[in-house]
C-alpha cells in the first residue's frame, strides 16, 4: 500500500543537498536532484502578512531554470501545465530566520524534480524575502530493490537509473 515516506532532508552536516539558484531576482529555483512523488516543505521569513507566494513543482525545466512552457521548449520537455503543479502560500507575516513560516502541504501529491518559488503568477518575489526548500515529503510505495545493473555505458546506467526511480515514484 501507499505510504508517507520520511522526508528527504535539504541539509546534511548543516550544508544544502539540494542545489538553489536565483532564476531573476525575486524568483528562485531548485532542483531536488531526482524525480519524486510527493510535496517540497518550504521555509520562509521575511514575508509581509498577505503576501502571496507561489510554489511550482515541474518534472522539467528550460537550461534557464524556467519551467518548459508550449512556447519556450526544450528537449521534449512537457507543455504546461500537464507537468507543473502551482501551489500558493499566504504570508502571515510572522516568519523570521530563526522561526520561519513553514508550506507543508498534505492534501495534494505530485510528480516533480524541480521547484520554482516566486509570488503570484511567477512575479519577483519582493526583496527581504527569504526562502527555503527544506525538504522533500515523498509519497511512494516503499518497494525493495531486488536487484541491481550496471554497464560500461554512463548513459545506458543513467537511463536504467531514471527508469528505476520512474518506476518507484509512480507506484503509489
Amino acid at each position: 500500500s501507499s505510504q508517507l515516506v520520511q522526508a528527504i532532508p535539504n541539509k546534511v552536516n548543516g550544508a544544502d543537498t539540494f542545489p538553489t539558484w536565483q532564476v531573476s531576482p525575486g524568483v528562485y529555483g531548485v532542483d531536488t536532484l531526482k524525480q519524486r512523488q510527493g510535496q517540497p516543505v518550504v521555509s520562509i521569513w521575511g514575508a509581509a502578512a498577505g503576501q502571496v507566494i507561489r510554489i511550482a513543482a515541474v518534472e522539467r525545466r528550460n537550461d534557464d531554470g524556467l519551467p518548459a512552457t508550449t512556447n519556450n521548449r526544450q528537449d521534449g520537455a512537457f507543455a504546461l501545465p500537464g507537468s507543473m503543479s502551482q501551489q500558493y502560500y499566504l504570508s502571515t507575516g510572522t516568519g523570521t530566520a530563526d522561526r520561519p513560516e513553514i508550506f507543508a502541504p498534505t492534501f495534494n501529491v505530485q510528480g516533480f524534480q524541480w521547484v520554482q518559488i516566486a509570488g503570484p503568477a511567477g512575479e519577483a518575489l519582493p526583496p527581504g524575502v527569504k526562502v527555503h526548500v527544506d525538504a522533500v515529503w515523498e509519497m511512494r510505495t516503499n518497494l525493495p530493490q531486488t536487484g541491481t545493473f550496471t554497464s560500461s555505458s554512463a548513459l545506458l546506467n543513467k537511463i536504467h537509473e531514471g527508469t528505476r526511480v520512474g518506476v518507484a515514484v509512480n507506484h503509489t
